[in-house]
């Protein structure tokens, strides 16, 4: 299976968690996850992912735990992560991120309780050379805690 229906997810408004890996994805659409506005977990590891569309998690509210490790993620649009207000914790881990917005981390991590960011930076360089000015030193650290974050683990 290489996509869902987008369909799929219609009358499941009330779905709390959700584990689509090992599933062997290679996109979703943008509207897939629109009605699932009481999901707090999801997991969409270890499939073929190699771009997020802008809308797909704008329902995603309560949103708490975001798995997207071992995909082959190449970018992060600034605003990909806007709507996830509800987010504690996210896993980017072992992709191969290269682009990240110029507003992504002003953008996508505004949230008071996000905890722990795991990923952002791996792979052969360091850290992508599209991070805001500024932001290299501190994103490419094993642990850093920032203001509201109380972790954030970056380089793998």
């Amino acid at each position: 299976m290489s996509s869902l229906p987008i369909t799929l997810f219609s009358t499941l408004s009330t779905l709390q968690q959700l584990y689509l890996s090992l599933n062997n994805l290679t996109a979703l659409q943008p509207t897939l996850f629109s009605q699932l506005t009481a999901l707090q977990f999801l997991e969409l590891g270890y499939n073929q992912l190699s771009s997020l569309p802008t809308p797909l998690f704008s329902a995603l509210t309560m949103l708490q735990t975001l798995y997207l490790a071992h995909n082959g993620l190449s970018s992060l649009p600034s605003n990909v992560f806007t709507s996830l207000s509800s987010l504690r914790a996210i896993d980017l881990s072992f992709n191969a991120i290269s682009y990240i917005g110029p507003r992504f981390f002003l953008d996508a991590f505004q949230f008071d309780g996000l905890s722990s960011i795991n990923g952002i930076c791996s792979g052969p360089s360091p850290c992508p050379p599209s991070l805001p000015s500024g932001l290299n030193l501190i994103m490419c650290v094993s642990e850093l805690a920032v203001g509201q974050l109380d972790t954030v683990c970056v380089c793998v």
